[in-house]
């Protein structure tokens, strides 16, 4: 009786222990059953510059999102949608529709990297997806960056050229579904230029008008370019990607046109007036 109960309990070790690894492989997700690495959860963020950093007046913002598919405005597609810049503003409350105007920056082409020009000092720059119809969406990113002085005239070495004046025009968002929406802009204007071609231009820059009629807005612009023998030529980053245009100079009056990513996105043209104090 003995060597029978020792040759069944033989026999009943393995389907034991085979039972056992089924459970324990059941357990751990193994098998053709769904279980593997959850998604990762939807996130932005601005991957430069870092927050804190101290960056010149013009500078790129380089932006990445995971778990969420970055494409081009237009239709609303769960999971996707596009980024939007606020700087010196807030991030926009979840579900609300988001401003396009100078501080709203939308990047609606899909891009995941622009070029801010600002003023010297502490600014806050706030990332947030928005979807095919520019609606917030709960994925944000905030830093701050302190822009830092620019050169001295004295570092640089003194103006050769100074022109002063004034520059005004039209400039036409293109609004998507909305069609499109007219507004102007308007300027006081400084161009000094330097040995070696480099012109800088400073204005006080006020707009109105923009997808979503946000009334007037006034913003201290300084943008380095360079004289050309038509002008200038200045980065249009100033007032929105992407390239640059060319001031015309006509006597005391010059033209410039940009097509791109302002808010909208925009076309706009600009006719200066302008009077060279001295050098010219």
């Amino acid at each position: 009786m003995r060597a029978v109960f020792h040759d069944l309990s033989l026999v009943r070790l393995p389907r034991s222990l085979g039972l056992l690894l089924l459970l324990v492989a059941a357990a751990c997700g193994g098998g053709d059953g769904d279980g593997g690495d959850p998604a990762p959860a939807a996130a932005v963020s601005i991957a430069s510059p870092e927050d804190g950093a101290t960056v010149e007046s013009t500078f790129p913002v380089t932006m990445e999102a995971e778990g969420f598919a970055v494409e081009p405005a237009g239709d609303v597609t769960e999971g996707a949608g596009h980024f939007h810049l606020m700087v010196d503003a807030g991030c926009v409350a979840a579900g609300e529709q988001i401003p396009a105007d100078e501080t709203h920056i939308h990047l609606a082409d899909g891009a995941g990297e622009t070029e801010l020009t600002l003023p010297a000092g502490e600014h806050t720059l706030c990332l947030q997806a928005g979807d095919g119809r520019h609606a917030a969406l709960d994925l944000t990113d905030e830093i701050t960056v302190n822009v830092g002085e620019t050169t001295t005239q004295a570092e640089e070495g003194e103006a050769i050229e100074d022109w002063e004046g004034t520059y005004e025009g039209e400039v036409v968002w293109d609004c998507g579904a909305a069609g499109t929406h007219r507004g102007t802009l308007a300027a006081d204007v400084v161009i000094l230029t330097y040995e070696g071609g480099r012109a800088d231009m400073e204005a006080l820059h006020t707009v109105t008008g923009s997808c979503a009629d946000t009334g007037s807005l006034s913003t201290a612009l300084y943008i380095e370019g360079e004289r050309t023998a038509a002008g200038f030529r200045f980065p249009a980053t100033g007032w929105g990607l992407p390239g640059s245009f060319t001031l015309r100079v006509n006597g005391d009056t010059a033209e410039g046109r940009v097509s791109g990513a302002i808010p909208g996105p925009a076309t706009m043209r600009i006719v200066f007036d302008l009077d060279c104090t001295y050098g010219c």
